[in-house]
């Protein structure tokens, strides 16, 4: 930790935190400035390399920073290159894809309701195969599609990836896709289905989980555990307009948003349960754990909830483990590894919000607490 010192406080800055900053330079220094980025990148580094032998003490934190910064400028201009190739190759052409489905969703609002996202093993054009776009992940558009599964092997026939907007380019590549196709349903055919899937057994799961709270709920209460709880917001559309609409009136719309409370009001009731057991405080933190993570695996993934959760496992790492836990490093490790995985995520609303108030709140705590050791040592 680097201390930093004020009138009256001292703060603790995790190593974490300068990486992260560092790698939020380098995605906004790609982003806009994509054709001279490698020049900004190498006197960044050079500098980096040069204060790293001027400063005795944390030097390895300014080399590191510097290495983080080139990276992700590199890993940034590279999804750009990936999603620009892949549309400059395939634009207005017949295509046949061969890939694995990853999910499926569906989505009543739009004329063809149900998306496939695949990982592509092959990508042939005119009955050339494309390797330089080969293992890509692409987003179908199909009017319907119940008779395929999770981790089926399937062919897509005379597949065209018309022009897009680059609107739809950045929602693509904040889902981390390269291409979307509009086909319809006899364009797909099924190759193989694998005799046994976890991730099959799980999205099948989750299939009977929504179908029997369904039947089980009035359609009010389910359109609210379902859209809060679940994540799942396409199916309760129609059901929601009207209390969204209501929400709006009074300026509490925001109370409807998906967010990472809805994980830790999952947590403290589970944990107001869990404390009646009479088991080892540490056995109890396993248990609590674990139900954690089986609720992330039955949800549906969001922004902000990843961010929860990603905390909750961290936190309940360092309780059951023994370790001291820091909220700034923690929160400033988990923006890290979600910037690296994708970088585009940066520049979303839900991104900045979900991070920008966790690290305010994990500021304020850390300023508190300062607040009661020098109150509590005068």
């Amino acid at each position: 930790m680097i201390n930093l010192h004020y009138p009256f406080y001292t703060f603790d800055i995790p190593p974490t935190l300068y990486l992260t900053l560092s790698v939020i330079g380098g995605i906004v220094i790609a982003t806009n400035f994509p054709a001279t980025w490698w020049i900004v990148s190498i006197c960044i580094l050079i500098l980096a390399s040069l204060c790293s032998l001027a400063i005795k003490q944390k030097n390895t934190i300014v080399m590191m920073s510097g290495i983080f910064f080139c990276m992700s400028g590199f890993l940034c201009t590279n999804q750009h290159s990936r999603q620009d190739f892949f549309y400059a190759t395939l634009n207005n052409k017949n295509a046949t894809l061969y890939g694995t489905i990853e999910s499926i969703e569906h989505e009543h609002k739009y004329p063809h309701k149900t998306k496939i996202i695949i990982a592509c093993k092959k990508i042939e054009v005119d009955g050339v195969a494309k390797n330089n776009i080969s293992n890509t992940r692409t987003s179908l558009y199909t009017n319907h599609a119940s008779e395929f599964c999770v981790e089926d092997s399937i062919k897509i026939t005379n597949a065209v990836c018309s022009r897009s907007s680059n609107d739809f380019k950045r929602y693509l590549a904040k889902e981390k896709i390269d291409g979307g196709f509009f086909v319809a349903k006899h364009q797909i055919t099924l190759i193989s289905r694998p005799f046994y899937s976890f991730w099959r057994f799980l999205s099948n799961i989750k299939q009977r989980l929504t179908l029997n709270l369904q039947q089980k709920m009035s359609p009010s209460c389910f359109a609210f555990f379902s859209s809060l709880f679940l994540g799942n917001k396409k199916n309760v559309q129609h059901a929601m307009q009207t209390i969204k609409s209501e929400f709006k009136k009074w300026g509490i719309s925001h109370y409807l948003a998906r967010s990472g409370l809805h994980m830790i009001l999952f947590i403290a009731i589970w944990q107001l349960l869990i404390i009646c057991l009479p088991l080892h405080f540490i056995y109890k933190e396993c248990f609590l754990l674990l139900i954690g993570l089986l609720y992330c695996a039955l949800t549906l993934p969001s922004t902000s909830f990843n961010r929860a959760a990603f905390a909750f496992v961290a936190f309940k790492a360092c309780l059951i483990l023994g370790k001291r836990s820091h909220s700034l490093a923690i929160i400033s490790a988990i923006t890290l590894g979600v910037l690296l995985y994708n970088p585009m995520t940066l520049f979303f609303l839900d991104f900045q919000l979900s991070f920008g108030l966790a690290f305010l709140l994990s500021w304020l705590n850390q300023l508190t607490a300062q607040k009661r050791i020098v109150s509590t040592s005068t």
